[in-house]
Parts: structure tokens; C-alpha cells; sequence
């Protein structure tokens, strides 16, 4: 399945189900939602309710872009979506920390655009499983230029 809106694009694979949307308020940015689990209806920007949810070999992916001005703040230095390294999922790096469970987050830009990517992966063990797949969904990410 692919997804396309606000200027960014993203292939899913078969069992994943996704979303980009943003919020009704006009300063809100895109957000994605990528997982190989059921997304929560009604989640929140970091999906919370669906890491809440989700299996040991659950995988979620978000993908929050900021203002366009921070794109070149030393936060988002890094360019183009990155791939993920799975020694550095961490329940520390959980926004809702979920015994078991594993987070990654990364901050990068992309055509002026400034993003943040967070992981969340269902058992800390099946870190360096889930990182291809996360890392297939990474790949096929087209973010168009700052308009």
C-alpha cells in the first residue's frame, strides 16, 4: 500500500497498516504512522495508544515534522531518513516507557524540511529483527521540498 499527502509519500508493506495526516490546527505539521499492528483510532501525534497495545513482535514507526526553521538547527543535522540501528533501541528512549519495549529516536532533515523519527519496537530482544523491516519502510520514504 502506498501513502501520499502534505507532501510526503510512503510505501507499506502487506500487514501494515498507515497514516499521514496533521492536525486541524493551522500551525499543526504532517505527521506518519506506520506499523505492522492495528493503529489505535484517534491516536496521538507519537501514537501512544498503539505502543499500548502492541505485541512483543510489534513494530510501530512515526515520523513528526517540525517548522521548517529548525531544519538547519544542529538537532536536525542529520540529512535525508535515516536507517535505524537496532544497538541503540533502548527503553530509555521510550516517550511512554512499556515494560519489554524498545524505542528509537532520531532526528534528521530532508529537502528543508526538519523531522523527527521514533520507533517503537514490542521486546527490547527483537531489536535487531524488526530494524529491516523498519528500515524497508524507511526506504521508500519521498519527502518533497519546504514549499
Amino acid at each position: 500500500m502506498n501513502l501520499s499527502a502534505h507532501g510526503i509519500r510512503v510505501g507499506l508493506p502487506p500487514g501494515w497498516e498507515g497514516r499521514i495526516y496533521k492536525r486541524p490546527d493551522p500551525a499543526a505539521q504532517p505527521v506518519v504512522h506506520a506499523a505492522n499492528v492495528a493503529l489505535a483510532p484517534d491516536d496521538g501525534d507519537f501514537a501512544t495508544r498503539t505502543a499500548e497495545l502492541m505485541p512483543p513482535d510489534g513494530v510501530l514507526v512515526v515520523m513528526v515534522e517540525y517548522e521548517p526553521a529548525l531544519a538547519t538547527a544542529a538537532q536536525f543535522a542529520a540529512s535525508g531518513v535515516p536507517e535505524i540501528d537496532p544497538a541503540a533501541a533502548s527503553p530509555s528512549n521510550l516517550l511512554r516507557r512499556i515494560p519489554g519495549q524498545a524505542g528509537y529516536q532520531r532526528f534528521f532533515n530532508d529537502n528543508g524540511r526538519a523531522f523527527g523519527l521514533y520507533v517503537v519496537i514490542g521486546a527490547v530482544a527483537r531489536a535487531r529483527s524488526a530494524a529491516p523491516k523498519v528500515d524497508g519502510v524507511l526506504a521508500t520514504i519521498e519527502i518533497d521540498p519546504v514549499s
